[in-house]
């Protein structure tokens, strides 16, 4: 099983780099498109996360002897704040990055030749990804370790507490990429009545959040949702909190208030 989990990481390892290699020429044109001024923490956010996995390798590598002890649920629980802490800003800046491209994806292309194609093959889509199907993997790796631990193992309880922790770990992740990707489409979205600067004009929102509008039932304390009222979409910045109305169209939505909050 360890080495199972250490070809896992010199593949992701290569993949990263790959990626890497790349991103990295090209960084001074991309970064300059709409939407892609993250593209350089980006990439330096994957060149941390790889040598997060270097460090695991060779903790593993030192593992693979038969007469040394296995001590992978200790080794996966060391590591754990790293992993979390890495995983939750690289989805963040996935997020921009990822539409970012998207949104670009002509101009690149034509800017950069046979080259600019790259950044939207299967390949790289996948080497992107990577990241978060690598978290997906650890919690399963880390149940087939534990299949091979018998109850008077060492590493036992460190392995149990790593499969509950790599769990949460996920979940977290998904979450910040879900809620990024919300702040990232209503930066992009067409918002009627607002007669200032573009939402993005005040940076990253803190949350976007959907809500529905409800309204109390007669003299009762009782909670109903209005059908006759549209969604809104509160989108929290660190100064101001803008309320917006949602409208048949996805991608459009309607300018209802700003509220300062300082």
């Amino acid at each position: 099983i360890v080495q199972h989990i250490l070809e896992g990481e010199a593949k992701q390892i290569s993949d990263l780099e790959s990626l890497v290699k790349l991103l990295q020429p090209n960084l001074d044109v991309i970064m300059k498109l709409p939407r892609l001024c993250k593209l350089v923490a980006y990439t330096e956010k994957i060149v941390q996360i790889i040598s997060m996995h270097e460090w695991l390798a060779k903790f593993l590598k030192d593992m693979k002897p038969l007469d040394k002890p296995k001590f992978v649920g200790r080794l996966f629980l060391e590591v754990a704040a790293t992993m979390d802490s890495l995983a939750g800003e690289y989805a963040k800046l996935y997020a921009y990055v990822n539409a970012g491209l998207e949104e670009n994806r002509v101009t690149i292309c034509s800017v950069l030749d046979s080259v600019g194609s790259d950044f939207f093959s299967k390949k790289t889509k996948s080497q992107m990804t990577s990241v978060f199907d690598r978290l997906d993997r650890y919690a399963v790796l880390l149940r087939e370790t534990e299949r091979y631990y018998e109850e008077p193992h060492p590493d036992r309880p460190a392995i149990l507490k790593a499969i509950q922790v790599y769990t949460e770990i996920i979940e977290r992740c998904a979450l910040i990429l879900r809620l990024k990707e919300a702040d990232v489409q209503i930066l992009s979205a067409e918002i009627r009545g607002l007669n200032e600067q573009p939402l993005a004009h005040f940076g990253d929102p803190a949350l976007t959040m959907r809500v529905r509008v409800c309204t109390r039932e007669g003299d009762s304390a009782r909670v109903i949702i209005d059908a006759s009222q549209p969604d809104l979409v509160l989108v929290l910045f660190q100064s101001f909190l803008f309320i917006l109305s949602c409208t048949d169209s996805a991608n459009v939505y309607t300018f209802r208030a700003r509220t300062c909050l300082l």
